[in-house]
């Protein structure tokens, strides 16, 4: 079994979502450290949870609030047969910290400019989409999410995966439903700033 210092903190940020939180963790921890990043980790504790009354959801938000600090923000666990990763190239890294600084802003948030974070979004770029995408995004989600339930998500993990990040540049939402051309060309000014085209 691997051996690894986990900060007091992530014990506490557990313990803050509630019993149910703490007592799964520690569980993990305690048995599967090894396998907590496996691909069917989760689906298999689903199953396990299950017969103890626990919906499927909720042992995946449990899976994906713990991941979140021990993969990304204080990169505790590492995922195993990890190749060699090439550097972000310097144009996508700039982009990339504008659009944590944006996020930071309208969130109220301090997600570091580093690591899984800058990766989401350089691959996103790598993709095709642009700054003004990123913008769209963020403004749409905190639109939806902020003071309710799943502001919890917004944070690049959430906002920035390849599986969801489309969905919720094309997608539906009350801020396309209530926007106006003000508030579109306050969106485009802004993406401009980001990337250096018009001054701040």
């Amino acid at each position: 079994m691997r051996q690894f210092v986990i900060p007091d903190i992530f014990f506490k940020s557990i313990a803050e979502k509630g019993n149910l939180y703490s007592r799964v963790w520690m569980y993990w921890l305690a048995e599967f450290v090894d396998e907590i990043l496996e691909p069917d980790f989760v689906e298999k504790q689903v199953k396990k949870w299950s017969r103890m009354k626990i919906g499927a959801e909720e042992i995946r938000e449990i899976h994906q609030f713990g991941v979140q600090f021990l993969q990304q923000d204080f990169k505790i666990i590492e995922k195993k047969n990890k190749k060699a990763e090439k550097p972000i190239p310097r144009d996508l890294k700039k982009i990339a910290e504008k659009v944590i600084d944006y996020l930071n802003e309208k969130t109220g948030c301090t997600y570091q400019k580093q690591g899984t974070n800058l990766k989401l979004i350089a691959q996103r770029v790598a993709e095709g989409f642009t700054t003004s995408d990123f913008i769209i995004v963020i403004d749409k989600k905190v639109y939806d999410w902020k003071g309710s339930e799943q502001e919890k998500y917004l944070r690049p993990l959430t906002l920035f995966q390849k599986e969801k990040f489309e969905n919720y540049l094309n997608g539906i939402s009350e801020f396309k439903k209530t926007n106006n051309f003000s508030t579109l060309s306050d969106s485009v000014r802004k993406a401009k700033e980001l990337m250096g085209l018009t001054k701040l």
